[in-house]
Parts: C-alpha cells; sequence; structure tokens
C-alpha cells in the first residue's frame, strides 16, 4: 500500500519535491532558452504535469501504444483528465459513470467503511453493496473529492518584487497566494489551491531555474458515499506480509458516488441530494491488458525527493529512516495491544493501525532499500560530475558555484533540531485530543490577524473542513488508546538531547520523569480534558484566545504552552524552505544542461500523467517475476487464517472461475494483479490505470519492495507500480457480490 506520510524535518526543505522519474518519448524539438534538451531514458520514466503535455512527442507515444491525440488527455480544460479526481484525504480516484460513480482503492475508502461499522455490522470483515442508492453511506468526512476544472501560471504575481528577508519572503509568499485564492474562490461552487513547483526546465525568459507557481481550479464536493467494497481480508489480501511485495492478490477496490444539491452545487450530506454529473467519465474495459501492453495513469501523486543532494540522501539513510522505524514500531505494537481489548476498540483504530504498519513496512523497506542500492554512492559521483563541469567556465561557476554548498549547508542547520521537530509532529498526529487542542487554540490564534494574513488552513475558507473533522473524528476516537499513544510520545520527547529539549513539556510534567510519574502525568492530564467528547470540543472551537487562556481543560492549557515551539518550528521551516527554494531549480538546470537531459519538475500532490507498459522484473540474480497473477494463485496461497482467509465465497467462485466471462484467454484465469513500468508513488493509490484507448484497466495500489528507494532515485530495472486488474474487480462484483446493478452502470453488464 502506497505511503502518505511524507518526511520530517528535512521535507520542509524539500517541499516541492517531485515524482519518481520514468521517461517519455522524447520533445518535438529543442527546449527554448538553452541547448537541446532530451527527456529521461528509461521506458517509463516520469510523471508530467498536464501543462508540460504539449512538449511531449505525440508520434513517439503512438508508436508505444498510445490510441489517442495527446491533447485528448487534457486540452483547454476539456479531456480526459476531467475524470481523475482527488481525494482530499490524499488518494487518487476517477469518475466511471455519467451518474458520479468512482473507482478508487478499499484503504483509501477504509475511514469511511470503519466509520459506518459497529460490532454487530463489521463492514470492514463482511463488505459491502448498497442495492440500491438510498442504502448508499455517507462518507462521514472521510470523502471529500475535487475535480480540476482548469489551471493557471500564477508565478509572476506571487513572486515579483518578493523581500530579501527570507522569513519576509515565505509571509509575503503565503499572503500573495492567499489574495490569488481568495480571488479564484469568489466563483460560484469553487475550491481553488496553488502548487508550487521546483523548475529547471530553461523557459525562455527564466533561464536560470526557479519556483514556478500554478492555481489549480477546482470543483470539491463533500457528500461523497460508499457504495461497495470488498471484505477486508479481500481488500487487504496477504495484509502487511504482502504489503510493498510481489507476487499480490489484494482486490484493493471500493466504489463511491458523489452527491450534489438538486440544483447541482456542492452541499453536505442530505438525503435530498443527487448523483453528481462529471464532465468526463471513464469507460471499462473488460478485454484487460497483457505483457507489453501500453499503459497510462492519471492521479495525484504526493512528494517525492529526486533531487536530494548526497548530505540529504545520507541523512534519510542514517537517521529518518532508522528513526521512523524504531518509533513505527513502538506504535504498532500499541496499537495492536489496544485493538485486542474488545471488538469495538478493533474497529475504532482499524484505520490507525493500517495506516502506522503501512508507514512502518515502508520505512522498513526503504532502510533495506539504501543497503541495496547504492543511492548515496550515486549521488555524491554525479555531484562530483557536476563540480568539474561547473568549474570548467567561469560563468557556470557563477550561476552553479555556490547551489550544492548553499543546500547542503542548509539541510545541516536544520539538523540542530530534527528530533524535537520530527517527536513534536507526530505527537500532535498520533494523540487525536492533542490534535483537537492545537487546532482550536491555533484558530484561535490565527483569528487575531486579517483573514489574508493568516497561515494556510487556518482562514475562514477552511472553518467547516476544521469543524468538520472535530465532529466526525468522534467515530474513530478510543480515549484509552489515544491516551497509550500521547504516553509513548511523551516518553519520547523526555528522552531528547540537551539542545532540543521542549522546555513547556518539561514544565509541565516537572522533575520527576520516572515512568509512573509519566503515567500520572498522562492520566491527569486527559482526566481533566473535556475535548474527548464531541460537543465540548465543538463549543470550545471558534471560541477567543483570551477566553482559551482561561479555560481549566488540560489538554488545551498543553496546547496554549505548545504553540510557541509550534511557531518557532514554523518560523524555521519557512526560512529553510526559502533557503533550498532559491537553490534547488539552478541544481536541476545544472543537471540538465550538463547532461542534455530533461530535469522537469517534481510531483507537489497536483495532477500528473505517466506513460509505460505491463512488464516483469528480476529483484535477483536468477529470480524472474511476471507482470499478470490469477485467482488460481489466491487460492494457492491461501491458509484460511489472516491474512491469507479469503472468504469461502470466494474460494467457490474460484473453484468454477476459468469458465466464466472475465477470464484472460491466455492466462487461461481470471487476472489478479498485474504489473507496470509507471512511475508513480504515495498519493497514486486509486489511481485510473488506462489502456492506449484511455478505458480503465485497472486501479494502481502499491509499489514494488526493491524500489522503495525510489522516491531518491529511479532505476529502470527495479521501478514497478502493482495495479489491481479491472476484470477482477469485476469478477468479484459479478460473481461474489452479486451486483449485477453495479455492472449495468459501468456499462459492462451480461
Amino acid at each position: 500500500m502506497r505511503a502518505f506520510l511524507s518526511l520530517a524535518a528535512l521535507s520542509v526543505a524539500l517541499f516541492l519535491a517531485g515524482c519518481p522519474r520514468q521517461s517519455c518519448p522524447t520533445t518535438a524539438g529543442e527546449a527554448s532558452g538553452g541547448a537541446g534538451l532530451a527527456y529521461p531514458r528509461g521506458a517509463g520514466e516520469g510523471m508530467w504535469p498536464l501543462g508540460l503535455l504539449s512538449q511531449l512527442d505525440d508520434e513517439a507515444l503512438r508508436t508505444r501504444g498510445l490510441q489517442l491525440p495527446i491533447t485528448k488527455l487534457w486540452e483547454e480544460g476539456d479531456g480526459l483528465a476531467r475524470a481523475a479526481v482527488k481525494i482530499v484525504n490524499g488518494c487518487s480516484a476517477s469518475f466511471v459513470s455519467p451518474d458520479g460513480l468512482i473507482f478508487t482503492n478499499h484503504h483509501c475508502a477504509h475511514s469511511a467503511i470503519s466509520r459506518n461499522s459497529t460490532t454487530e455490522r463489521n463492514l470492514l470483515e463482511q463488505g459491502f453493496v448498497a442495492r440500491t442508492r438510498a442504502e448508499e453511506l455517507p462518507g462521514q468526512g472521510t470523502t471529500t473529492i475535487q475535480v480540476l476544472r482548469r489551471f493557471t501560471d500564477v508565478t509572476d504575481r506571487v513572486l515579483a518584487d518578493l523581500p530579501e528577508d527570507l522569513e519576509a519572503r515565505a509571509r509575503a509568499m503565503n499572503q500573495r497566494e492567499s489574495s490569488i485564492v481568495a480571488e479564484c474562490e469568489g466563483r460560484p461552487n469553487t475550491r481553488c489551491y496553488i502548487g508550487r513547483f521546483l523548475d529547471g526546465i530553461p523557459y525562455e525568459g527564466t533561464p536560470d531555474g526557479r519556483i514556478r507557481c500554478t492555481l489549480f481550479e477546482t470543483l470539491e464536493i463533500q457528500d461523497v458515499r460508499v457504495v461497495a467494497a470488498p471484505p477486508e481480508s479481500m481488500g487487504s489480501y496477504g495484509g502487511e506480509i504482502d504489503n510493498w511485495h510481489w507476487p499480490r492478490h489484494s482486490n484493493d477496490f471500493s466504489l463511491l458516488r458523489a452527491y450534489v444539491s438538486p440544483a447541482g452545487a456542492p452541499a453536505e450530506y442530505s438525503p435530498d441530494n443527487v448523483p453528481y454529473r462529471p464532465a468526463a467519465y471513464l469507460e471499462v474495459s473488460t478485454e484487460g491488458v497483457g505483457p507489453g501492453d501500453f499503459v497510462m495513469v492519471l492521479g495525484y501523486p504526493w512528494r517525492t525527493t529526486r533531487h536530494l543532494t548526497s548530505v540529504e540522501v545520507a541523512e534519510q539513510r542514517d537517521w529518518y529512516f532508522p528513526l521512523r522505524v524504531n518509533l513505527f514500531s513502538e506504535w504498532s505494537r500499541v496499537l495492536h495491544a489496544q485493538a485486542e481489548r474488545s471488538p469495538e476498540t478493533a474497529i475504532l483504530v482499524s484505520s490507525h493501525i493500517r495506516s502506522i504498519d503501512n508507514s512502518l513496512s515502508h520505512a522498513r523497506g526503504r532502510v533495506e532499500a539504501f543497503a541495496n542500492v547504492d543511492v548515496l554512492g550515486e549521488r555524491q559521483e554525479a555531484e562530483t560530475s557536476l563540480g568539474a563541469w561547473i568549474a570548467e567556465e567561469t560563468a557556470r561557476r557563477d550561476q552553479f558555484g555556490d547551489v550544492l554548498p548553499g543546500i547542503d549547508a542548509a539541510v545541516r542547520d536544520a539538523a540542530a533540531t530534527r528530533d524535537r521537530d520530527v517527536i513534536l509532529r507526530y505527537m500532535v498526529y498520533g494523540s487525536q485530543l492533542l490534535d483537537f487542542a492545537t487546532t482550536i487554540v491555533r484558530w484561535a490564534t490565527e483569528q487575531r490577524l486579517p483573514d489574508l494574513e493568516r497561515e494556510p488552513g487556518y482562514q475562514n475558507r477552511d472553518q467547516e473542513s476544521l469543524r468538520s473533522e472535530l465532529e466526525h473524528a468522534q467515530l474513530g476516537l478510543d480515549l484509552e488508546t489515544d491516551r497509550a499513544i500521547f504516553l509513548l510520545f511523551l516518553r519520547r520527547v523526555m528522552d531528547l538531547p540537551e539542545g532540543q529539549r521542549i522546555e513547556a513539556l518539561d514544565a509541565a510534567v516537572g522533575s520527576d520523569r520516572s515512568p509512573a510519574a509519566l503515567e500520572a502525568f498522562a492520566e491527569r492530564t486527559y482526566s481533566g480534558s473535556r475535548l474527548g467528547d464531541q460537543a465540548s470540543r465543538l463549543a470550545l472551537f471558534g471560541q477567543a484566545l483570551d477566553a482559551l487562556q482561561a479555560s481549566d481543560d488540560t489538554m488545551v492549557r498543553l496546547a496554549l504552552a505548545l504553540a510557541p515551539v509550534q511557531a518557532e518550528r514554523e518560523r524555521a521551516a519557512d526560512v529553510l524552505e526559502q533557503r533550498v527554494a532559491g537553490l534547488r531549480p539552478r541544481l536541476m538546470l545544472a543537471y540538465a544542461q550538463s547532461s542534455s537531459e530533461l530535469a522537469y519538475p517534481d510531483a507537489t500532490a497536483t495532477l500528473r500523467v505517466s506513460f509505460g507498459s505491463v512488464m516483469g522484473y528480476s529483484p535477483l540474480d536468477g529470480v524472474l517475476y511476471t507482470p499478470l497473477t490469477t485467482v488460481s494463485g489466491l487460492v494457492a496461497k491461501d491458509t484460511g487464517e489472516e491474512p491469507f482467509n479469503a472468504p469461502a465465497a470466494v474460494l467457490e467462485a474460484a473453484a468454477r472461475s476459468r469458465d466464466g466471462r472475465w477470464v484472460d484467454r491466455p492466462l487461461g484465469d481470471v487476472p489478479a494483479c498485474f504489473l507496470s513500468d509507471l512511475d508513480t508513488t504515495g498519493g497514486n493509490s486509486g489511481s485510473p490505470v488506462m489502456d492506449g484507448q484511455g478505458r480503465l484497466v485497472g486501479l494502481l495500489f502499491d509499489g514494488v519492495w526493491e524500489d522503495l528507494a525510489g522516491d531518491v532515485t529511479y532505476s529502470p530495472r527495479l521501478s514497478r507500480s502493482i495495479a489491481v486488474d479491472i476484470r477482477y474487480v469485476l469478477w468479484l462484483l459479478d460473481d461474489v457480490m452479486n451486483a449485477d446493478h453495479i455492472l449495468a452502470e459501468l456499462g459492462v453488464g451480461s
């Protein structure tokens, strides 16, 4: 399962980090402002912003298997990309019917499924199919989606005449972006955001590389309901044993539906709402794909770090990911122990367990990948060659000589507080009550400023989404578990080295830091807080700062004490971000000019397109993975015990599957999952995988273990993405879930 948690302290310096680099066709001609640049060499390398599609060679793509003009993907706000959906929880999805039906992964809808579950009706265990639209289940605050309408370059409006002081520069950029977003959202039913790209492409008039800012205008829909989902034993078949590994047999899908008001406008959940009519939706293919076939993917990849320096790679290898393994191992143990208390607790913490276990597997894989792939050596070798190229000419030394030393110095400076910054950030994320209190206090603090001067996420436009999360979080809150997580992090904070101490917590805990004293402090903090009660925290949200300062709620008081530390951390992050943002585009440009290879913008949670082929790989000498698995492989793996415990109905259907309509004739079986060299990363979960005609053939859900360093470096030999074959999904809907009405809506009914 693709990971969603971003990097820690160093990630603030890399806020414009990028996508994995698989290649695409060559450019149609020379890029403006420099020598002719070739696109990267790997067959599937590259995650392409929609604005760069016009630079790609349409004929080369056709040779590889694209049967549409590339303009059919996006042209003046129209095209298949209008069917792509961003789920605000960090996943991707796609419309697949004119009535707003949406395909995504099971793990992307997991929170909505668990929040609709009870011990009497555990939808995670049983699966779910709405037989009528009236039976479709509310998303419970977890399934808000955004649909792209258009995008516009606003770089000059954001960057013109910025102050020299780095903190003032960051503040000015945020305020300008807030003003542009507010202007954009003046249009009816519109939600906007700005994506920043570290851009080393030598456009005409900007030969030095710089930040580029793009305004994305979307329709945001809050009422998105659960239509169907398999049991978790199928949606996550193989669990953490199979996670990030091939071969896979997970049927990782869910179906959602978007609803709007009778007038066609976004609206909160209401029985009066009607299905949304998307501008575009994908046709579902029953033909599927086979080895060597062309595929492409539309999705919203999060941030990766393809342009790290060797110093940054060393920090990831030697500090950050080992820290994550250590921390997440303990976190997972606590959650699993709490889940054993009762069936009710198990449901409440299920999504939290899934997220942390996935992140733990990812961190372990990254540590192993760094041991097996010499990313650091490759980066050092590249920097040595780059340094020699820069030294050859005075003009190059003037343009690029300060880049590598400047980035390295910024990262080393940030290391002074990196342990504190990571633990404090995860402590607020891990303890829901502390997160509630932090949100309430931060909202009150920001309210003292004019709206456009507030930090993004705390403006008037954000009030309802913050309130909604405070309300719906009750459906995933177990106070005893939350207190145990708080205590875990409290112990971590008490172990921070001198120079990184959090004085507010030291003062609150006192001089006695024995295990018993820390447990007593956690107990006092939770017993003295009313934030576990939904009505109480909603009543506190929106109160003025002076009212909160007079509150006797222990968690609110702790959040108030931590607020200056959080503010100082954010100021330091802003300065670090600006230091790096002034250097990294020039590093990308230097590599592009020295190698004649295009250093395209990295992914930034904005819509991207990747092109590739269905293919296997060889991870080890003598080992060759073929690119498709089958239902027979699922049966062969099944032990009857979790996580290889397919429901009896699935095994019964599998026994007769070789004669059904979903069989792939060359395989002689129903296909389960397939590999491709599509270039993807976290955030791509649920992305539609399409064939050369633009038809849906799969849902992307994972990467492979051997490529877990792929966020940092691309390996043509190992970079592979895993998708559930759409025929596997249709087989389950048809032969197991008896969802004929859904098949009919998808246009594939018998």
